[in-house]
């Protein structure tokens, strides 16, 4: 099954990006100033996706190889101390709470919600809170909005131009990437994968991240692993995207726990 091409990618708090169904034509808005790019040029350049970037993947010095389903966690039977333990039950418990005419980020009912009010748009909130090596872990599931809506986690966030992300989709893809200056590399591509849980159903998503070693887990079962040197450490935020207005994403039971490097 061929995925389809993506029209949609970023907000992010104060900042949103949205492609038009026009080839080579990019709106992008900061709290109500937008301005047009009409260049496919800097539509490969400001959205990451597996449609954008066939050439500078190719060109990637990097290892991919993916993990076979039989694999075990390395550290599943690891003491790791939780550095961060989020439950959602407290609004003041730090992540970013914004509200503009693409989308919303708040806590809703002990759980951090993720609204999309406008057509291709991504929305994504941060922590506000730095990590190195680290697991992190969280649950989601789309509650409302299209079958192939996608939504995961943010880390080793520099700023709204850096950072790495994992994804799942509505419809059973998965995805970890880097946006490094403008650029969306992928670091695994899209890919079908069975244990990803299909529609509304929840997903428990996992990222292992020592030094540049990654490790990528969807409900417990290892999907693939990659090795990437750019950033060491950041922020962490949850994201959603849908092609519909109206979608809606719910994320709980997000754990951060400590990994030391290897010796």
């Amino acid at each position: 099954m061929d995925r389809p091409t993506p029209q949609l990618r970023f907000i992010l708090a104060q900042e949103m990006l949205s492609l038009l169904r026009s080839p080579g034509q990019l709106l992008a808005g900061s709290l109500g100033l937008a301005f047009i790019l009409g260049t496919l040029a800097f539509l490969s350049i400001l959205f990451h996706e597996s449609s954008r970037g066939e050439s500078s993947r190719n060109a990637l010095s990097r290892t991919n190889l993916a993990i076979p389903s039989n694999a075990k966690n390395p550290i599943a039977s690891l003491p790791l101390p939780i550095l961060f333990n989020e439950d959602f039950s407290d609004p003041g418990s730090g992540w970013q709470q914004v509200t503009s005419p693409a989308g919303e980020t708040r806590y809703q009912n002990g759980r951090y919600e993720i609204t999309i009010k406008s057509p291709n748009f991504v929305v994504w909130g941060l922590s506000g809170r730095d990590f190195d090596n680290f697991v992190m872990e969280v649950s989601g599931h789309q509650e409302q909005g299209s079958a192939d809506g996608a939504y995961g986690l943010i880390f080793r966030y520099q700023n709204d131009q850096n950072f790495y992300e994992l994804d799942v989709s509505t419809d059973g893809f998965v995805t970890l990437g880097r946006y490094q200056n403008n650029t969306w590399t992928a670091l695994i591509d899209w890919t079908p994968n069975s244990a990803i849980n299909l529609g509304a159903a929840t997903n428990h998503l996992r990222i292992e991240a020592r030094g540049p070693h990654f490790v990528v887990y969807v409900n417990n079962n290892p999907i693939g692993k990659v090795d990437d040197h750019t950033f060491t450490q950041g922020d962490i935020g949850l994201v959603a995207g849908s092609r519909e207005s109206g979608a809606r994403v719910l994320f709980d039971y997000l754990r951060v726990y400590n990994l030391p490097e290897l010796p």
